[in-house]
């Protein structure tokens, strides 16, 4: 499921000048972490898992609004329904 690379021993940019090129592989190393699981993971592994988000925020969506229809319409405190 995992694909290991070298890419973390790469530069992550080249550029003529050596001084750009310190500056954008010292300061860019926290963007390329955050990217960095689309190349680690399978794609029906992340797509497995971004629905698994989805469904569990309608879930917690649909429980919120209960919650309140109950609270706003039936005036009732949470601790009662």
């Amino acid at each position: 499921m995992s694909t290991h690379s070298d890419e973390d021993s790469l530069p992550l940019l080249e550029t003529s000048d050596p001084e750009i090129e310190q500056f954008l592989n010292k300061n860019l190393p926290v963007q390329k972490k955050k990217l960095n699981f689309l190349n680690k993971y399978d794609r029906s592994f992340l797509v497995l898992l971004a629905l698994t988000y989805f469904s569990m925020g309608l879930k917690v969506l649909s429980d919120l609004a209960a919650a309140l229809m109950f609270k706003d319409y039936y005036k009732l405190e949470p601790s009662e329904t």
